[in-house]
């Protein structure tokens, strides 16, 4: 199962980077953003990082978020992921739902969590500008779990 979840990891990141999320970063920065808000289990060390780097670069930091935020992973990332859904599929046994169900729903829960992980970002850095992001993904259309989450964040992580 480890080895199953590294690839799907490593999946997310083989797809070049799309220069929309960059918002300021230069590619290495953004690289490391999508690695340390990507990580399975979160360890301190990997939102460690992301607020050295918001410190160090606190307006393309909280852009490049607030674009992941409100706009989701880019195109090539997520079709690179639905890929490798589709030939993880071809290779299982049988299964409860038909493969494009699958696939879709793959691609849903890869974009919600990369979602979810920009607004945990926004929230451990809770300067003013990260905040006003918060609050706009609120009047955005957002997935109801990504949604809860950044209600969440603003109630019970008051900024400093």
């Amino acid at each position: 199962m480890k080895k199953l979840i590294v690839l799907l990891v490593a999946v997310g990141f083989a797809a070049p980077a799309a220069a929309q999320h960059r918002q300021g970063l230069s590619a290495g920065e953004h690289g490391r953003l999508l690695s340390n808000i990507g990580c399975i289990d979160c360890l301190r060390g990997e939102w460690d990082s992301v607020l050295t780097l918001a410190t160090f670069r606190p307006g393309a930091t909280v852009a490049s978020l607030r674009d992941l935020l409100l706009n989701g992973m880019d195109t090539a990332r997520v079709d690179a992921y639905a890929t490798f859904l589709g030939r993880l599929y071809d290779r299982g046994g049988p299964r409860p739902t038909s493969r494009d169900s699958f696939v879709a729903q793959g691609r849903r829960n890869y974009d919600g969590v990369y979602r979810e992980r920009a607004a945990w970002a926004l929230g451990i850095i809770r300067t003013p500008a990260a905040d006003s992001v918060l609050r706009e993904a609120l009047l955005s259309p957002l997935d109801p779990r990504v949604r809860r989450t950044v209600e969440y964040i603003l109630q019970y992580h008051p900024s400093p």
